[in-house]
């Protein structure tokens, strides 16, 4: 009876991800269209008037080819995020283009928090590849990153900054945000099934186990960095020149 009871939270921390996905997505896809829709009206309005402005309306139209193009980018990360999650599901992988696919889902809804989103070392991932199911680490990294900016909605200053290291054939990946640090009580549990701060409903407590077990699935593994002034989670994993 434990066991499926493990089995069955664990599917709903999962479903719980892939709900927290697809509102990032509604959000990146929502507000582009809206963007080509008022475009296209414009364009109409241009077009059956007299006097044509050709160049306000080639502008319309690079825009509405830009946003298509993001959307674009989207959906093409998705597509990577969603392979397999079986865990033998493994090859040898660019870092830099699974770091590409997480930060495309969160364009949008960084907008619409206000918040401030910066990323540091990512040059050094280039060139680098690590043996991992891609599909995992994405989902490490979007855990991670919707912690994060769960917890921002609390303060008024909200910014975000992923700084990358690379060095000696390790990967620190540090999530550093605007939140002031976790109270030592809860540090000691936070990694335990189950555990949550959270109001009844709004989580399982398995982000973070569940992301510590796939960390260590790849030989690596995610830490509280207590010595950091601001809220800092630090993923680590081997890599491969």
């Amino acid at each position: 009876e434990k066991e499926d009871t493990k089995r069955n939270m664990l599917s709903s921390a999962k479903l719980s991800d892939l709900g927290e996905m697809a509102t990032n997505i509604a959000h990146e896809i929502n507000n582009p269209l809206t963007v080509i829709i008022a475009k296209t009206i414009a364009l109409k309005k241009m077009i059956s008037s007299d006097n044509v402005d050709v160049e306000k309306s080639m502008d319309s139209l690079d825009k509405v080819e830009t946003t298509i193009k993001r959307i674009t980018r989207v959906i093409g990360s998705l597509k990577n995020i969603s392979k397999s999650l079986e865990s033998n599901s493994f090859c040898n992988e660019s870092l830099r283009e699974i770091f590409d696919d997480v930060t495309n889902l969160y364009v949008e809804r960084v907008k619409k928090l206000n918040m401030k989103f910066e990323i540091t070392g990512i040059d050094m991932l280039d060139g680098i590849t690590v043996y991992c199911n891609r599909a995992q680490i994405a989902q490490v990294l979007i855990s991670m990153i919707n912690n994060s900016c769960e917890a921002m909605m609390r303060y008024e200053e909200r910014w975000l900054n992923i700084n990358i290291v690379a060095e000696n054939n390790q990967l620190r990946v540090n999530v550093i945000d605007s939140g002031k640090g976790i109270p030592p009580t809860v540090v000691e549990q936070m990694f335990e099934p189950f555990y949550t701060t959270k109001f009844i409903g709004n989580g399982t407590g398995l982000g973070l186990a569940l992301s510590q077990s796939m960390a260590k699935n790849h030989s690596g593994y995610i830490e509280y960095d207590r010595t950091s002034k601001n809220t800092c989670f630090v993923l680590v994993l081997p890599y491969q020149e």
